[in-house]
């Protein structure tokens, strides 16, 4: 979803599939990654080969995350 621009100084992060950075929300306790148009995965039952026709933002909280160290 994201890649680093190694030529840029300072080395900075940016958006290969995402339609742009994530937005931080809840005092960044939520971060909401918006997938571009087109973006197929790997298929998997679950979804029976199908792109969604209008997916719901994807919603990531610390609790549901892997634990950051401060």
């Amino acid at each position: 979803m994201l890649d680093y621009d190694y030529l840029a100084r300072p080395v900075k992060l940016v958006p290969r599939t995402l339609e742009a950075m994530p937005a931080i929300e809840d005092g960044g306790a939520t971060y909401v990654f918006r997938l571009k148009r087109g973006t197929f995965f790997t298929p998997d039952p679950a979804f029976k080969g199908k792109p969604a026709s209008s997916p719901p933002p994807t919603r990531r909280t610390r609790s549901s995350a892997c634990s950051i160290l401060p």
